[in-house]
């Protein structure tokens, strides 16, 4: 293999690298939604959860899948004990900031990783879509 083959990508993608803007978050604002989603799916207020979230979570998921899918997570998880973000990246796009935190999530029933990204403008965080992983919850 000819070593201009083996560079040529290499500075192409550094060139890209540095044309793109670093995204400045101060993720304890970005995730300002995930505590009060956990509060909201232990008092069993998903429709508050639904209601409050990003536009792209509406354009997702209809209230009804949102809800049958969190009240799965509530009755084969149990109620949310703690939660500890373990990661965080932020990509800017279409003038929002968007933000993909992952969680180590600890519920009644064990351990799940919980994935949410959260839309960022104007310095105001919303939910925009949620994951879960857990043993319990393999279906979903």
């Amino acid at each position: 293999m000819d070593m201009r083959t083996l560079i040529l990508p290499l500075l192409l993608s550094l060139a890209l690298a540095a044309c793109s803007k670093p995204v400045e978050v101060d993720p304890d604002i970005a995730e300002q939604p995930v505590p009060q989603f956990h509060m909201a799916l232990n008092g069993d207020h998903i429709d508050e959860i639904y209601n409050s979230g990003s536009e792209e979570l509406r354009q997702h998921e209809s209230l009804q899948d949102f809800a049958a899918r969190l009240e799965t997570v509530r009755r084969k998880m149990g109620p949310v004990q703690a939660a500890n973000r373990q990661s965080w990246k932020a990509r800017e796009e279409s003038g929002s900031i968007f933000v993909t935190l992952t969680y180590k999530t600890t519920y009644a029933a064990g351990e799940a990783e919980e994935e949410f990204v959260v839309r960022m403008r104007d310095n105001v965080s919303k939910l925009a879509s949620y994951k879960i992983k857990a043993k319990p919850l393999s279906t979903l």
